[in-house]
């Protein structure tokens, strides 16, 4: 092989590997589970536009963040906060996971189970985890 063929491979390669989408769920069998219960939820609530974050742009990984709050939140919390801003939360929560240098230590389960849902409590707390 000549050296651009091998230059253009390890770079289709590295571009290849670097765009995989990241997943929140490992096991597809509870991504099934949390996608019916979700499903559940939006035919419990039918009406309004309580699930309108869903139709925005949104990578896997937040789909299936929210997916997972909305099919197990209380159905007071979906009326009473918009999507965006748990959208905000998600968002904060993948960034300290992927940024922190232990972030990617915590198994799947416990992340999802364990972030917090204020984002002004999120925002201050990745801030007292960066270095100074």
């Amino acid at each position: 092989m000549n050296l651009t063929f091998k230059l253009a491979l390890v770079f289709f390669l590295l571009l290849t590997l670097s765009c995989k989408e990241q997943h929140l769920f490992s096991d597809q069998s509870e991504l099934a589970t949390v996608t019916r219960d979700f499903e559940d939820k939006q035919k419990a609530l039918p009406h309004g536009d309580l699930f309108r974050i869903f139709t925005t742009s949104l990578t896997t990984e937040e789909r299936e963040a929210l997916m997972f709050l909305y099919a197990y939140m209380p159905i007071g919390d979906i009326t009473d906060y918009s999507g965006d801003y748990y959208l905000m939360n998600v968002r904060y929560a993948l960034k300290t996971r992927q940024e922190m240098p232990w972030g990617c230590r915590i198994p799947e389960r416990e992340f999802r189970h364990n972030w917090p849902p204020e984002v002004s409590l999120r925002q201050c707390r990745y801030a007292d985890l960066l270095p100074p």
